[in-house]
């Protein structure tokens, strides 16, 4: 027996391929995970790099799971690996989350509009506010 089968139409379905695709798509999401355990800018940045390659996996995916699979042993290994993706994807968009807030948080503390932490002393005394409003300093 192949492992291609024909549909109605004539086109060819290989469950070997899907389950390579859905195997690829689950890799990559797993790198992307990986990554996001120390969230850094270029973390981020190839990480959407990577998760373009984990969409043109999925979409490969989806058309070749438009035709009909009779295989049930096809079906139940499929089934099993398109589970581990979703798994892996709840994984990935938690850890992009958190990093989204995490440089949310560094962003806001280094702020040049947020003086609440520039008004206290090395000793921890409230300092008097410098007003400089429509004046330039330049140090150096």
């Amino acid at each position: 027996m192949t492992t291609a089968l024909i549909a109605r139409n004539g086109c060819r379905r290989s469950p070997q391929q899907e389950l390579e695709q859905a195997r690829k798509a689950r890799r990559i999401l797993e790198k992307v995970r990986g990554s996001l355990l120390r969230p850094t800018v270029e973390a981020l940045d190839s990480g959407v790099a990577e998760l373009k390659k984990a969409v043109e996996c999925l979409q490969a995916l989806e058309v070749q799971l438009r035709l009909p699979l009779a295989d049930p042993a096809a079906r139940q290994a499929l089934g099993v690996e398109i589970a581990g993706l979703r798994q892996e994807l709840r994984g990935v968009e938690k850890l992009a989350a958190a990093a989204g807030k995490f440089f949310e948080g560094w962003a806001h503390l280094g702020s040049v509009s947020d003086q609440s932490t520039a008004n206290y002393t090395a000793g921890g005394q409230t300092a008097a506010v410098n007003s400089l409003a429509g004046r330039v300093m330049l140090d150096g």
